[in-house]
């Protein structure tokens, strides 16, 4: 079951995040509803708390989104600058051509690995050489 990224429920902008841990070590975060400015506060708090946790990877998968608002991009941003400082992987998941062209808008589509899938993005991240010390 979700949670919606701002501890409300029942809203017209709401969002809903849901973790998934598998054993391979790769975190998926599954974002659905509207990544908009009212919105995104409450996903960069929860990323934030997932980055500290320092998964050896990160597979956000936008692509349930119904709105990437402009002003929420800044959190797709942030945790991509975010991971890349601890050396956590990174795949976005989305074929929705809204969102890729909200990315490339902004000038920030060259911060992400995106790919059409869940299990696309696994596979790619399954080539990144281990962090010293982890073991997937």
């Amino acid at each position: 079951m979700g949670k919606d990224a701002n501890g409300r429920g029942g809203t017209r902008a709401a969002l809903t995040v849901r973790l998934d841990h598998p054993r391979t070590g790769v975190l998926v975060i599954q974002v659905s509803g509207r990544l908009d400015a009212v919105t995104a506060p409450g996903l960069r708090h929860l990323l934030d708390d997932q980055l500290a946790a320092a998964p050896p990877a990160i597979v956000l998968d936008l692509s349930s989104l119904s709105v990437l608002g402009p002003g929420a991009v800044h959190v797709l941003v942030h945790v991509a600058c975010g991971a890349g400082e601890a050396d956590i992987g990174l795949s976005l998941v989305t074929i929705d051509e809204a969102t890729i062209r909200a990315l490339v808008t902004a000038g920030v589509d060259d911060l992400f690995d995106i790919h059409p899938s869940i299990e696309a993005a696994r596979r790619a991240l399954s080539f990144l050489p281990p962090r010293s010390g982890t073991w997937w």
